[in-house]
């Protein structure tokens, strides 16, 4: 059985929109994130002279838990 032409072409033009859709809210996604981005500015961590917190891997905890 045949595909009725103007149903494919609905198909066709339906998934275009949504192509177009997803590439305007991505575009809008980056927009918004550099809009904002220019207006808050880049933050950076403040620097003290306090010892750095010690650094734990998995096993290390694991060994504690058992």
């Amino acid at each position: 059985m045949k595909t009725n032409p103007a149903a494919r072409n609905l198909v066709r033009i339906r998934l275009i929109v949504l192509c177009m859709a997803l590439a305007a809210i991505v575009g809008l996604e980056f927009y918004f994130g550099s809009a904002f981005a220019a207006r808050i500015g880049q933050t950076t961590g403040i620097q003290s002279d306090r010892p750095a917190a010690p650094n734990m891997n998995l096993g290390d905890l694991m060994a504690a838990a058992r």
